[in-house]
């Protein structure tokens, strides 16, 4: 048993969803926020606790990387450092807990964040594998949508 979503660029026609694809990439909708208990303390200070915001997927990145920026802006519980490989060079980055929401896939999970201290980041938030590891993407070129699929048992083969 499975479900599935699809996705992509609105338009009027096939050409249109296509070019604002190709120029944006595959995004979503997500909200990244402090754990339950970090929140807690966060609202009682009266800060903001949640970002909503258009995350791009990254199928070439290992992790979700997020700007420093928001992280520390939400408290984001701050667990060490690590280095990212960014095409052929090594950049640092704090590495932070938190919880990624996406509304339209029902999907909630406290997950690590990597922050780079760099002011150029092309979006928000960048969807790496460790995000998708949780489905079956698949992107459709000609239509400019993509699709995704989540088993919800697990599947066991048919004894032969």
């Amino acid at each position: 048993m499975s479900w599935h979503k699809t996705f992509g660029p609105d338009g009027a026609t096939e050409s249109q969803r296509q070019e604002r694809l190709a120029a944006n990439g595959c995004m979503l909708d997500v909200v990244i926020h402090a754990d339950d208990k970090r929140e807690s303390e966060l609202r009682a200070l009266g800060q903001d606790t949640r970002h909503r915001t258009t995350a791009l997927i990254d199928t070439g990145a290992s992790k979700i990387v997020v700007d420093y920026r928001m992280a520390e802006r939400l408290g984001l519980r701050e667990t060490g450092q690590a280095t990212m490989l960014v095409v052929g060079s090594r950049l640092e980055a704090k590495t932070y807990v938190g919880v990624l929401e996406i509304p339209d896939l029902g999907y909630t999970k406290i997950m690590e964040f990597l922050a780079p201290k760099v002011d150029h980041l092309q979006c928000g938030v960048l969807l790496g594998r460790s995000f998708l590891r949780d489905f079956i993407m698949t992107f459709d070129g000609p239509t400019g949508q993509f699709h995704f699929t989540k088993k919800t048992q697990e599947w066991m083969p048919a004894d032969d």
